[in-house]
């Protein structure tokens, strides 16, 4: 009998059964050739979640976990009252109150690694209101591939890679740090919480939405389809975005990065860096703290520059309108080519500063300085 429950509960060839009081809730017990866990069942009637199923056991300070999972998962850092010394590792599943049957879930442990997997391969044949959540140190990786609508999770991990893939569930990231990040999703969203610090790579299927706080690493891609891709800060030596039919807007962009957008508006709130965007249509709307080479184009859409007070560069513009405000102190020379006017020139003592380079095949482009507050705000950004 197991410690904890009544003489109700047998074992019956390695599966366990409880008594009459309570719905067909079994669970596994697993085996291995030089290990033997045991999954136990808690059950209580008071608390909104049961831990439905429970393995522990001591592991590696440093290695990684890897996923298998049609359940929604969640990894977070084991607790230091739990393993002070963080040589432990812990697995549940958890439920609504009422000891419902849960899915059966093996746990594997060998030399540095960690396998959580299903004991079934394809979808639950209907969804099941449980969630697994697995604590391993602080200092370990992530490998999870979640099948249909599952979401995945990731909290306070510092291992040296985290890679996340679902079908259609939701990717989630919370102050994680580590050498490489890789968040894949084919019909979900894709949401970094806090900051996200490593090389990061990020594709988002579908419609589906990124959206990050802070990141900040050597070099940042990301990629979406019809989704928006919507970026508070980013800090990198080289990023990229892409989109078919998304917007992108970003808070402030520090580096050197390249925009293709097919159809979609681009946002940049404060530019410290190189900039080089291409759009089929969309407006694209920039506002600049520092700029080395820059070049913007769309084919279809308007351009609005905003510009710092003390700029020196070199211009180059060529749109169906050009407009400056009154503030621009733009020394140069229009012309027409065509449909299009073109203006050559130069701001401030910029003649042979940085180029600025804006092209609106079909739109208009407006040059202006911004105000004070503008500025503070770009510069703190």
């Amino acid at each position: 009998m197991i410690s904890g429950y009544s003489s109700k509960t047998r074992l019956v060839r390695g599966t366990a059964f409880l008594g009459s009081n309570y719905n067909a809730t079994r669970f596994t017990v697993f085996t291995h050739p030089l290990r033997c866990s045991t999954v136990r069942y808690l059950c209580s009637e008071t608390s909104d979640n049961t831990v439905l199923q429970e393995w522990s056991r001591e592991v590696q300070t440093f290695g990684s976990v890897t996923i298998r999972l049609a359940i929604p998962t969640r990894v977070v850092p084991i607790s230091l009252t739990y393993a002070p010394n963080m040589d432990k590792a812990r697995v549940r599943i958890l439920g609504p109150a009422g000891c419902e049957t849960g899915p059966k879930v093996e746990v594997d442990v060998g030399g540095e690694g960690i396998m959580v997997s299903s004991a079934t391969t394809g979808q639950p044949e209907r969804p099941t209101p449980v969630v697994c959540v697995i604590e391993v140190p602080v200092k370990y990786g992530v490998v999870a591939a979640l099948r249909g609508p599952a979401d995945v999770s990731v909290e306070g991990l510092e291992g040296e890679h985290i890679s996340l893939q679902t079908d259609e569930g939701r990717v989630y990231t919370k102050d994680i740090k580590c050498g490489s990040i890789k968040l894949v999703t084919r019909a979900g969203d894709i949401i970094c919480e806090g900051a996200a610090l490593g090389n990061v790579d990020i594709r988002a299927g579908g419609s589906g939405r990124v959206s990050c706080d802070r990141m900040q690493g050597q070099e940042v891609v990301l990629a979406n389809e019809t989704g928006p891709i919507s970026i508070k800060a980013l800090y990198a030596d080289r990023s990229s975005f892409s989109s078919l039919g998304g917007p992108v807007s970003v808070g402030s962009i520090h580096g050197n990065s390249t925009i293709t957008i097919k159809e979609g508006q681009l946002d940049i709130g404060a530019l410290d860096g190189s900039l080089k965007a291409m759009l089929g249509k969309g407006d694209i709307n920039v506002q600049v703290s520092r700029h080395e080479a820059f070049q913007i184009k769309t084919e279809s859409g308007d351009i609005n520059l905003k510009l710092p007070s003390e700029i020196t560069a070199s211009l180059r513009l060529k749109g169906r309108f050009i407009q400056f405000d009154e503030k621009v102190g733009a020394v140069g020379m229009e012309q027409r080519q065509g449909e299009w006017k073109v203006f050559q020139g130069a701001l401030g003592e910029g003649k042979d500063s940085n180029l600025l380079e804006a092209t609106a095949r079909g739109g208009r482009i407006r040059v202006v300085i911004q105000d004070w507050g503008d500025s503070v705000q770009a510069t703190r950004a």
